[in-house]
This record gives structure tokens, sequence and C-alpha cells, in this order.
């Protein structure tokens, strides 16, 4: 029972028991006695177990529940997941499908620069998409992503392509797993179709999503090793598995090897279950929770590894079978000792003292926390081992230590509980004990008083519920949802009686509980609802499928009302339906106003066809507008690009025989000259484009680029550029800023080009002083971060009246004939749009005779890791061509004489071998003839202008791959797509530097390819 140490401390000694166990049991009872002491010890037994197994049992279904519960809730999440991502998909196709059907609505047919501009900004808002793509009705993809180097491919065959080409409507077709011809990786391809105005089949939208998508979607659940979590197709083939096993059997996408159980599932269409079963794939056994998808034709399988989550169990189980154990043996033990005792009484000292060593190992060993506790004091006597490791307290601790100091009641209530358990009033209560570490846990304690020597003394067993309060807890949460339930709930066994309705149920129809538990709900049929109704209630319900739909019923007092059902059954762990459960809605006076509004709508239907005509009236009055506005506009774009043209044209030749002149040595009169002649030139060159900018602006053309920016890098660029103009003028420029962020992103041309407007027009306006750049951090999120640029200067200031007129293009703060500062007044209007363009505003303070603060804000995102660094520009360019590119021989194209004479002196001054043609023709065949390592080739020329040459051209043998490069006065952003479209490499702009010019010609001629066996390259080589 007791060490000695113990025994001695509790009072119990061994001579005492004998003298008890003598005086209580004559020899002439002997028989009698040993029946009884037979009887309860196995009475006691059988109590213990069936006690143990009852435990371990309920225990058991609440681990099952929850495991159940949770593979349920994560089917769920994945389903809402995917339907989630499915549905922004179908809007993206569904905006795409509508643009190019007004397209091929209108005279002009599909524009595919702006159907190309239109997906990427839907492509931005799905990353789950590997791109968008279009095909016309022959099954050709001619827009979307990775089609340049492979050319249009062709989906003729594709099962989504058939479908949509054969089924008029606006349904999303989605594909089983397939391997893309783009990307060649397995994907699942999302398609809807878009039509001619007259309805004929145009072609197909297709959106399409790896399947690295969906792994990486179930990777984001919290799963245990042991767990799995499996999407397959409506073939029940793999399309993602976590974790995944691609080297094991089944592992594979598309395979469809799946448990006899699983197929039975499928064929019965059931919507959803729960089940356990071995998994083929890794022979594990889970507990599965199975799901049809909502919006995919695909199933999802969550997979709970039986031994994960019945570890906690398992480790009960062997607890409550050692306690058993203990216990039986124990009791064994001792009828047989006190046996031994009446047939050798004069042996008892012997039979005590070996019975005292197995109760002591009894007490000590066993597996539940025993305490010895007395009464009086609540002071601990004798505490096991198992209570010392499991309270946590040293052995000499815990002896002698109040039980206040464990259980967390009151000493008075504590007091009130021992004296009920002394006098046998109680012997199960439930408590809250707190451990030597502080962590409090909830016990259930059975206590019983001993006497020994006369001393009572309370021999409690412990036992921690903690886990099972918080399970007990989590079913009372559930039974409170349904009971709290704002819908009437009634749930049946499989003969339709009925076993439980909730509040909202007795309120509705009048019955108590009472009246319709054992009931068949046919007591509500008021015999309104139609026949095939319940028919079709009931296949279904044999089907082990969900019903819904309306019945009319009649409550208790015999008045009718019409209910929305949804009927379904209930299944146990094995598949078998135990219950039927129904969630009803009283929709009676919904009915009632939907009535009433379709008599309502009846009579404004005449009112709605007088209102059409006006309406097709007002409509062409708004077309005409709208056609004419966009002539206009098409005008505007075009005098523009003409006037771009015009002015650049001779400013190339300007700056380029600036540069030829220099470079041929000059005096330092002559160098002063050509630098103001630079001057100028670049005065016009930025006028034209402001002039330029703020109508793309305006005509919403500007696309902003999405690359790193450092604001320090960019703030020491602006100082650079223009701290020569400002110590002219003996002006102090300095900088202030911030600490931000490094990773950032944005347009740094734009924000640069801003800044430069706000420093060129303080250095303008400011005589003496200084000038600061100063930025700061307005906020900070997870994504992105506000910036605010400010340029302070010291100058003559601005009167409040002119302030709000700053920011409008072409005003000026002085615009009288006598101003003393130039400049058109577009700046700063560019400006305010740019920082409206990058999520800020701009504005102006002043104090006229102190200075002004010009400011704008922007908004710039955060770059992820996976985002790719700038790439390397290139620095020293014309080095470079000299040394590696020596003789490579290029052609240059252009009508005007001068600037074909300067593009040729500046590339034949770093080595290059220059030919010359005066338009695309005489360029046609030249390339003919020749082969080229590159082509720079004007736009507009006679003859055969830029475009239909390099067209020609790329027909030619050997000449598909040679670098053409567009070298055009036209700087708009549509010139530059038709020179990429046509089959030019890049793009350069006129007037241009001859660095930057180096630089993109050095870019395409180290990736030339090697034309030695070419025919044409031979004989070049020759007569060189």
């Amino acid at each position: 029972m007791l060490n000695e140490a113990n025994a001695e401390q509790a009072g119990i000694n061994a001579p005492f028991l004998t003298k008890q166990v003598k005086s209580v049991v004559a020899p002439q009872n002997y028989r009698r006695f040993r029946a009884l002491l037979i009887l309860g010890l196995v009475s006691a037994n059988v109590l213990v177990f069936a006690f143990s197994a009852y435990s371990l049992h309920h225990s058991r279904q609440q681990y099952d529940l929850r495991a159940q519960t949770l593979s349920q809730n994560i089917a769920g999440a994945v389903d809402r997941e995917v339907s989630s991502s499915i549905n922004k998909i179908d809007l993206s196709l569904s905006t795409v499908a509508d643009e190019l059907e007004q397209h091929l609505a209108s005279t002009k047919g599909i524009d595919e620069q702006t159907i190309k501009a239109y997906i990427t900004r839907q492509e931005e808002r799905l990353p789950q998409i590997e791109g968008l793509r279009v095909a016309n009705a022959s099954g050709q993809i001619f827009l979307g992503k990775n089609l340049g180097e492979q050319g249009r491919i062709n989906i003729l065959d594709r099962d989504y392509f058939i479908y949509n080409r054969d089924h008029v409507g606006d349904n999303l077709f989605i594909t089983k797993p397939i391997l893309s011809r783009i990307i060649h990786h397995h994907i699942i391809v999302l398609a809807k179709r878009y039509n001619y105005p007259d309805g004929r089949f145009a072609g197909v939208v297709s959106a399409a999503v790896r399947l690295d998508y969906f792994s990486k979607m179930l990777s984001q659940f919290d799963i245990k090793p042991g767990d799995a979590l499996v999407l397959r197709d409506a073939d029940l083939g793999l399309v993602a598995r976590y974790p995944a096993i691609p080297d094991q059997p089944g592992g594979k996408v598309g395979d469809q090897t799946v448990s006899r159980k699983l197929k039975q599932l499928v064929a019965s269409g059931v919507s959803s279950t729960t089940y356990t079963t071995q998994v083929y794939s890794d022979g594990t056994e889970r507990t599965i929770s199975f799901l049809r998808m909502h919006e995919a034709p695909m199933f999802v399988l969550v997979g709970l590894a039986t031994t994960d989550y019945l570890a906690g169990w398992t480790k009960e189980a062997y607890q409550t079978i050692g306690i058993f154990m203990a216990f039986f043996l124990g009791s064994v033990l001792l009828g047989g000792g006190l046996l031994r005792l009446l047939r050798q009484a004069d042996r008892s000292e012997t039979f005590l003292s070996q019975s005292e060593q197995r109760f002591r190992h009894f007490f000590e060993k066993n597996g539940s926390v025993m305490l010895l506790i007395e009464p009086s004091s609540g002071k601990i006597k004798a505490a096991n081992e198992t209570a010392v490791s499991y309270y946590g307290y040293p052995q000499h601790r815990l002896m002698g230590m109040p039980i206040d100091e464990i259980n967390t009641l009151s000493p008075e209530l504590i007091a009130q509980e021992r004296d009920q358990a002394l006098h046998e009033k109680r012997n199960y209560f439930n408590f809250s004990h707190r451990l030597a570490s502080g962590e409090i846990r909830d016990v259930e304690v059975y206590c019983t008083p001993i006497h020994v020597d006369g001393n009572p003394l309370l021999f409690s067993i412990i036992h921690d519920i903690t886990e099972r309060k918080l399970a007990t807890e989590q079913i009372l949460k559930l039974s409170l949802a349904v009971e709290q339930s704002p819908e009437s709930i009634v749930i049946t066994d499989i003969d339709a009686n009925i076993e439980y309705v909730n509040d909202v149920f007795v309120q509705l129809t009048g019955y108590s509980r009472e009246e319709v538990v054992g009931k068949n709900p046919k007591i509500l049929h008021s015999g309104n609802t139609p026949r095939e109704t319940h028919i079709a209630l009931w296949d279904a319900l044999r089907e082990g499928l969900p019903w819904k739909g309306e019945l009319y019923n009649r409550k208790k007092d015999g008045s009718e009302y019409i209910e929305f059902a949804i009927i379904m059954p209930l299944r146990k762990t094995d598949g078998t339906i135990s219950h039927y459960v129904a969630v009803k809605e009283d929709i009676t006076e919904k009915k009632r106003l939907g009535m009433e509004l379709d008599q309502h709508r009846e009579h404004l239907e005449e009112l709605v066809v007088s209102r059409t005509a006006d309406l097709d009236v007002a409509n062409q009055s708004l077309i005409q507008a709208k056609e004419a506005a966009e002539a206009a506009n098409l005008a505007k774009s075009v005098f523009l690009s003409n006037m771009s043209h015009e002015i650049r044209t001779p400013l190339n030749g300007i700056i380029g025989m600036t540069h030829i002149l220099r470079r041929g040595g000059v005096t330092p009169v002559q160098a002063e000259r050509l630098a103001k002649i630079d001057t100028a030139a670049e005065h016009l060159l930025s006028t034209i484009n402001d002039i330029l900018d703020l109508s793309k602006i305006e005509a919403g053309k500007v696309v902003l680029e999405e690359v790193p920016v450092t604001i320090s890098s960019l703030l020491s660029n602006v100082h650079s550029i223009m701290s020569t103009r400002a110590q002219v003028k003996g002006l102090y420029l300095r900088i202030e800023t911030d600490s931000l962020p490094s990773d950032l992103q944005g347009d740094p041309t734009r924000l640069q080009q801003a800044l430069l407007n706000y420093v060129a027009n303080a250095i303008k306006f400011t005589e003496a002083g200084s000038i600061t750049l100063r930025t700061f951090m307005l906020d900070e999120n997870a994504d992105s971060v506000h910036v605010r640029f400010e340029v302070q200067d010291t100058g003559i200031g601005i009167a409040p009246e002119t302030l709000p007129r700053l920011f409008t293009a072409f005003e000026q703060a002085d615009s009288s004939t006598t101003r003393h500062h130039g400049g058109t007044g577009l700046g700063l209007a560019i400006t305010r749009r740019l920082a409206a363009l990058m999520g800020g505003e701009a504005g102006a303070e002043s104090t006229p005779g102190t200075g002004s603060t010009f400011w704008f804000t922007v908004r710039l995102t955060k770059a992820t890791s996976s985002e790719k660094k700038p790439s390397p520009v290139i620095t020293d360019a014309e080095n470079i061509i000299r040394q590696h590119h020596q003789g490579s021989r290029i052609l240059v194209v252009d009508d005007d004489p001068l600037n074909l004479e300067v593009a040729q002196f500046i590339l034949e001054d770093i080595g290059l071998a220059v030919d010359t043609a005066e338009d695309g023709l005489h360029a046609h065949g030249k390339a003919r003839e020749t082969s080229y390592a590159a082509i720079l080739m004007d736009m507009q020329m006679p003859n055969l202008d830029g475009v239909e040459a390099t067209q020609q051209i790329r027909e030619l043998p050997g000449c598909r791959e040679t670098p053409i490069l567009a070298m055009t006065a036209n700087a708009f952003a549509v010139d530059r797509a038709r020179c990429l479209e046509a089959g030019m490499n890049d793009f350069i702009a006129k007037p241009f530097n001859p660095e930057a010019l180096y630089a993109i010609l050095l870019k395409w001629l180290e990736r030339r390819p090697d034309y030695s066996n070419d025919r044409r390259t031979r004989n070049n080589r020759i007569s060189d």
C-alpha cells in the first residue's frame, strides 16, 4: 500500500492491520466470509472494467468525431479556395470575351494591341493563372503569352475548343489535366467561347492554370506528416496531392488508382461524406472526407492518418488498461492475502508484511495519480511516483503540502468537499489543479475514506480530463448552434420518426416537443404540396443525396404556411445513413411579396416599351457623338505623330552633326558655339517631349514600369544632373531623406522626370540661397509604401491667387510678354498627372519673397524575393564594339540624306563597315546580296516604308534572325508596337545620342547568329 516512510507519516503500521483483520473475521465464519470476499472482489473488478471500457469507447468516439470535423472543414476550405479562383477566372474570361465581341461588332475588327493590353490587365489580377490566350474559329492561338518563339499554335483538337465550338451559351468549360503545348507543363484549362455579331462561333478565350498552383494551395494547410490532401478530376485522375509522392504508385498526374469505396461514392452521386479506409498509394489507414466541388468537375479528398489523430487515445488506452490491471492484480493479491490470513493465523505477521509490500508497490508504481490526505488539515500525507511526476513538485516538497496549494477552489469550499468525502456523502469530484509550472489542468477525483489505527484518511485517485472536457465543450457548442439556429431544424431516424426539433420549430408550428417526438412529419402536411415533390424528395434520400424544395404545410392551429426545406442524410463513420436532418425556412411572406411584384411587373411592361423607344433615339445620338469624338482623337494622334516626326528628324541631324564636329577637333570658341547649339537642340527636344508626354497621358496611353527603385540612387542622379546648373547660379543644392525600404518597385524614369521638373523650376526662379530636395515616408503597409517628395527653394515665391493655376497645362505664373523666365508651362501639369498615375497627388506651397515648396506623393509597391533583378546596364559599349566587332557590316536605311550621313559617320567612327540605302526598296535589294550584322531601319520612307521593307527582308533566306532596329522620329508607343509586330527587334527614337545607339547596337551584335556557312556572308567577306 505505502512505503515505510509514508506509512509512518500516515500513522499506518502492520500490527494494527493484522489486529483489525483478526478481530473482524472469526474462524467459524471463514466459509461465509470467503464467499462474500470473492463476490465483492469480482463485482469490484467487473465495475472497474465496465467503467474503463465505457471511458475508452466514449473517448475513441470523441477522437473520431474531431478527426471527421477537421477533415470536413479542410475539405470545405479547399472547395471555397478553388471555387473563388474559378469564379475570378470566369469573370476575367467573360470580360475578355465581351471585349472581343465588341471589337468584332465594329467595322475595324479586332484591335490586337488593345486586346493585348486588356488581357495584360486581367492577368495582373489573376496571379494563379499561367496566362490568358485567344484562339480564332480555326483553332489558331493569336493572342497570349509565350507565343513569339513558337509561332501560332493550333488547338483544334483540344476538348475545350470542340465543346465551345459545338455548344452555344455562356458556359465555362474546365478540362482535366493536360500537357501544355506552349509551356510543356501539366495544366487545367478554363475556356469560354466568343461570337460574331450574328451569333456564329468566333473562337475561344482560355486561361491555363498550372497544377503547381493547386499543389501550393494545398500546402498552405497545416496537416500532420501522415495526412494527405488530394484533388482528383471527374474521372478520378490525380490533379494534385500534398504531400507529393511522384515516385510512388498513384502519385503521378492523371493516375486513376483509387479504392473501390471511392469509386462507389462517385458512382452514387453523393456530394460529401466521411469514411475510413486504407489508402492504396502509401498503405496508410486514414479517415477521409470526400467532397464533390461546387464550381469545378473535381473531388476533394482530405485524409487524416488514424495513427496520428488517435495517438492521444492510444496513450490513454494504455494508461487505463494499466490502471485496471493494477487494480485487478491488487484486488486478487489483497483477497488472496486475506484468505491466507484466515487460514494461517499463526503466520499473520509474515502475511501482513508481504501484503503490505504488494499494496505499497501497487500504490507507488500505479499509473494514476494517488494521494492520501488528512481530512482535518488537508495536508498530503502520502503521494505516489505518478503524483510527483504529474504535479512537478519534488517528493519532500509534496509531502505535508496543504491540498489548498494545488486545488484552485477557496480553502472554505475545499474543506466542505473534504467533509462530504469523509462522511461518504460524495466520492466523485471535478476540480482544477495547479501544477508546479503554474499550468491549470482539469481533473476528476475519486475519493473515499480509510481508517488506520482509528485515524481517518482520504484516499484519492486523480485523472486528468482537460482534453476530454475540451471535446465535451466543442460538442456543446455544436448543440447550441443547432438549438439556437434561426431556421427550423428537424432530425428523424431512417424510418422518418421525429427524434429532435429545435425551439424555432416549436414557435413556428405551435406543436410542443412532446407532441411531435416519435411522430412522422406527415402531421404537418396540408395536402397542397404536389405529389411529385414528395416522390422526388424520397427518391433523393433513398439514393443518399440531399434534397431542396418547397413544402406546403399546416400549423397546429390549422393555418397554412410555405417552407423552403433542405433535407439531407446523416452518415456514420462507415458511410451508412443513421438519420435525416431537415433545415427549413418559412418563406410564406416572401412568396406573397413575389406575387405582388409579378403583378406590378405586368403593369410596368407597357411603360418599359414606351421608354425603350425613347432610349433608342437617345442612344443613336450618343453613338454619333462617340464616333465624332473618336475621329477627333484619331486626328489629334495623327497630327502629334507627324509633328513629332517633322521636328525630331532635323533635330537628329543637328545633334548628330554637332557630335561629328566635336569628334573632328575644334577650337575653344567653336566648342563653345557647338555647346550652345546642343543646348538649344536639347531645349527644343525637351519642349516637344513635354507636349507628347502630356498628350499621351491625357489619351491614357502611358504605361508605367514596375521595376526596382532605389530612392537614394534616384536622388543622387537628380543631384548629379542638376548640381552644375545650380553652381553656375551660386545656389547650394542639398538632399534630405528618411530611411526607406530597399525593396521598392515603381517607374524610376517617371519619378526622375517629375523631380527634374521641380528642381529645374526651383533653380530657374531662385537667385540666391539654397534648394533642398527632400523625401520621407507618409505610411507603410505589408504591400506598399506611401512616399512624399519635396523641392524647397528660397526664390521669389508665388502669389496666392496664382497657385491654383500652376498645375494647369500651358499655364505660367508670369504670362506677360515681358516675363523674365521662359518655359512652356507643361512641366508642372505633367508632374501632377504622373503623380496621379502612381497613386498620389501633387501641389505647392509658397510665400512671395520667401520661397516655395513643390511636392508630390506616390505609392511604391514592395518587391517579392521571386521578382527578377534589373538587367545590367552596358556602360562602355563604344569600346566593346571597337574591340570585339571591328569590321562588322551594318546597313543604314533612311530617306533623309543628313540623317543618313550622321548615322554613317557615327558608326564608321567606331570601326564598323556601313552600307546605306535611301528607301526600303533599295534596302531589300542590298539585304538580298549581302549578309548584315544588323540593319538600322527608318519608318517613314517613299516607295517602300520601314514596316513593309522589314516584312519583305524577313522572307529572304538567312534574314529571319538578322537584327533589324527601328530608327525613327515617331516616338509614340503605338509606333514602337508597329515596329515590333512587323518583325523588328528593337526601337531607337530620333534624335538619339551616340552612346544610346552604341548600347542598343551592341546588345544585338552580341546575340546575332553564326552565318559562317552562309554564301552571302562568304562573298561579303571576300569583297571586303
